[in-house]
């Protein structure tokens, strides 16, 4: 094969040969190759990577955190709320069975017995707590004079009551 029908097949194909390259092209196709394999051969982080990995769990934590406060501010606000429905109901069925309003809210967790001589109860397991320490000890129970009763609770800047 002729020079003239390589260097064309080395035209046409894209066939790369260092030796029918001018000096200065092979010196330049060297280095290139020598960082391709630097580029290649190279490990690790550099420590600007690092610091920014940091930065970014750094606000991904920032976001995080309240967030999650947030929740289980909510959860304890729901678990009171769900306790004094309990609380509601197990006082209408005091009421309703002897026709009083019971003294205490642990009056619900024994048996009672009514002017009719009928004895139901108890109306609750046990009496719920409230959901955390600032929440205090136990839920505030009320009656009126005018028939109605009351049961609250207070905590985490959010008053909880019913009926």
């Amino acid at each position: 094969m002729t020079t003239a029908a390589r260097s064309t097949q080395r035209f046409l194909w894209g066939h790369r040969d260092r030796r029918g390259l001018a000096p200065s092209l092979q010196r330049a196709d060297v280095a290139g190759d020598a960082m391709r394999s630097m580029r290649w051969n190279a490990r690790g982080f550099t420590l600007i990577e690092l610091m920014i990995v940091v930065a970014i769990i750094g606000v991904l934590a920032s976001i995080a955190v309240p967030l999650y406060a947030n929740v289980t501010a909510r959860s304890r606000i729901a678990k009171a709320q769900a306790d004094i429905r309990s609380l509601v109901t197990a006082v209408s069925m005091f009421q309703s069975h002897m026709s009083t309003y019971p003294v205490a809210l642990a009056n619900l967790t024994a048996v009672a017995t009514n002017p009719s001589g009928f004895t139901a109860g108890p109306f609750m397991g046990s009496v719920p707590t409230p959901p955390s320490s600032s929440w205090g000890s136990a839920y505030a129970y009320a009656t009126n004079a005018n028939g109605t009763f009351l049961i609250s609770a207070a905590g985490d800047g959010v008053t909880v009551t019913a009926p």
